[in-house]
């Protein structure tokens, strides 16, 4: 059974929004201990950068992922610090709802595609689904 490395967990900063409101979709990443992500801008272009992938919808438009600050790490394997996130990072997401969303129920979110790496070595890019439930409320 492979071991999970990382988790990514969605919320919003509001449940029910009326149609032209904005508000942001938060990212935590939970890693294990000893683990850390690239960030969105590694120093080594052979590591794979976490970055958001909003899911299409008609409902909701999705502005520019923010990135929180990275921390710098030395490991064996690498000769420069390394540009990475640990347990705790939050990437946002600042959203609106369209104008001409119906009320009700809708997902909002997409993926992410994280490499995780710890003192040893690079593990394989995975892409989560990240996604939170909203309501449109009139």
């Amino acid at each position: 059974m492979p071991v999970e490395r990382i988790r990514a967990v969605a919320s919003t900063s509001a449940s029910e929004l009326p149609p032209g409101s904005q508000a942001i979709l938060s990212l935590t990443l939970e890693l294990i201990p000893g683990a850390h992500a690239n960030s969105n801008r590694p120093a080594d272009p052979q590591l794979v950068p976490t970055t958001f992938f909003p899911a299409a919808s008609d409902q909701v438009r999705m502005g520019r992922a923010r990135y929180p600050q990275p921390t710098q790490v030395i490991e064996w394997y690498s000769v420069d610090p390394l540009s990475v996130f640990v347990s705790g990072a939050v990437i946002q997401v600042p959203f609106t709802i369209a104008e001409e969303a119906p009320a009700g129920e809708t997902k909002i979110g997409g993926s992410l595609r994280v490499q995780v790496c710890d003192a040893e070595m690079c593990y394989p890019t995975e892409r989560l689904p990240v996604d939170v439930r909203v309501t449109i409320v009139d």
